[in-house]
């Protein structure tokens, strides 16, 4: 079943409409949520702002979900987002894959999810290499001539040394602290998976640059680790960088089935169920807009009041902002809901103390929406200090 974001779909299997009522989660859904129409007088099922594949009926029925803004570029919202690493922390938050589920194969390749893995794990690795690659205790078996370091391998000294007459030898096994440990091992192999991928497929060469400056750090790791060890690894790093650039590498080597030689063809049209959450997107990618807008420190994300987080406050200009990602702000309608929502924040005691405002000054409010033109403002017509701002988000050619 084919659709696009924010629209009525019709659920004939009970089976599915049965599922549906027991499971809410838009990770499982990709946002499906009920509607009771009153014209005629039934309920119906909507999609929400996720875009994405997952099953209705496991290896029967599929539900595609596709964006409702025609060839919107979300891979370059998602690179855009990496200009300010205040920002890309965020983006982890923004899609998830389920690679244990089985794929579905879709009749054309109209999602891109290997370069938004790649963009993603290249950006964390960008991240690890400019701290420094973390060092770890690796086990070494070595046959020592004239000395003894470690713990004696009595068994594989007699029986490959002394059975030979090669008594100056002995097998020992003892530990080094070296940046060439397991988990800076499988960074590179992913790496080098990418490496191949991105020669094969014309990916933007901003990727390539990356690609090479972060192996230029591995020179002296190996790749050569064990696929089963990869495949039971359990991530326990302290530090967050490496929890995440794993976690990355991992899905990468599952999205290849552990081999590189797969083609970007080959991999976008057989799938694993994912989502991406657009509003959430959008939101990250115009906070890296607007910081690029106004000075950088300027611009609070998700202030925490009462209760209420409005998306962004403007310290200097005293103004909230609130990003939508609703086309319907590119005409001169708009929703009322958020209008009240924005108003509902302009009167918040803790909003106007972080913002420095006399409550009986009113606070400026903006609707930060998606358009095809950069930082038109405009105002609200109705509304006391209400305007509409247009962030220009990208489009494939």
């Amino acid at each position: 079943m084919f659709t696009k974001e924010h629209q009525n779909i019709e659920i004939t299997n009970d089976i599915v409409r049965e599922k549906l009522n027991y499971f809410s989660d838009p990770e499982n859904f990709l946002g499906l949520h009920y509607q009771y129409d009153t014209e005629n007088h039934k309920q119906i099922t909507k999609t929400g702002y996720y875009i994405g594949a997952c099953w209705l009926i496991e290896n029967v029925e599929t539900l595609i979900i596709e964006p409702k803004i025609e060839k919107i570029d979300y891979l370059e919202m998602f690179m855009s987002c990496f200009n300010h690493e205040e920002v890309s922390i965020h983006l982890n938050k923004t899609y998830k894959i389920y690679f244990d589920e089985p794929s579905i194969e879709l009749p054309s390749n109209i999602f891109e999810l290997t370069p938004l893995l790649i963009v993603h794990f290249l950006q964390v690795v960008k991240s690890i290499v400019k701290k420094g690659l973390k060092k770890g205790y690796v086990n070494i078996n070595q046959n020592i001539t004239s000395k003894v370091k470690g713990k004696i391998l009595q068994n594989k000294t007699t029986k490959e040394n002394h059975r030979n007459f090669r008594f100056e030898k002995t097998f020992c096994n003892f530990q080094i602290f070296t940046i060439d440990c397991e988990e800076n091992q499988i960074l590179k192999k992913a790496l080098l998976f990418v490496e191949k991928y991105l020669a094969k497929n014309n990916i933007d060469k901003r990727l390539i640059q990356i690609l090479h400056n972060n192996l230029s750090f591995f020179e002296n790791v190996g790749s050569e680790i064990d696929i089963n060890k990869i495949k039971h690894l359990k991530i326990n790093s302290f530090f967050h960088e490496y929890k995440e650039g794993l976690q990355l590498a991992l899905m990468i080597l599952k999205r290849f089935s552990y081999s590189p030689q797969m083609t970007q063809k080959e991999l976008d049209k057989n799938i694993p169920p994912f989502y991406i959450n657009m509003p959430l997107l959008f939101e990250l990618y115009a906070l890296g807009k607007l910081k690029e807008l106004f000075k950088t420190d300027d611009i609070i994300y998700q202030f925490s009041a009462n209760s209420q987080y409005p998306d962004f406050l403007n310290i200097t200009r005293k103004a909230i902002l609130d990003a939508k990602y609703k086309t319907i702000y590119q005409s001169n309608k708009y929703k009322i809901d958020d209008i009240r929502q924005l108003s509902g924040y302009a009167r918040d005691e803790m909003i106007n103390t972080k913002l420095e405002n006399k409550t009986e000054n009113v606070i400026e409010c903006y609707i930060v929406y998606p358009s095809n033109i950069d930082y038109n403002k405009e105002n609200m017509y109705g509304f006391t200090k209400f305007y509409k701002i247009g962030i220009k988000v990208p489009i494939k050619q």
